[in-house]
């Protein structure tokens, strides 16, 4: 679930722009279970950014807020 919520993201901020929307204006949500797979995700792109940063798509430095509700 944490990579299907990581390709969301990515796919958010690749197309945004296409949608009318500003892709230096990405803001993340997620209530509950959706908090905590949400939080999981952007440790999961932190990790892979410290490493060699090979095949990332995104940057946490991107999403310009998280927001976890109940348990994120």
């Amino acid at each position: 679930m944490v990579n299907d919520t990581c390709q969301g993201i990515s796919f958010v901020i690749n197309n945004i722009a296409s949608y009318g929307g500003d892709p230096n204006r990405i803001y993340l949500m997620g209530q509950s279970a959706g908090a905590h797979i949400s939080s999981c995700a952007l440790l999961e792109q932190a990790t892979m950014e410290s490493g060699n940063g090979d095949g990332v798509s995104w940057s946490v430095s991107q999403i310009k807020a998280y927001f976890g509700l109940s348990g994120g």
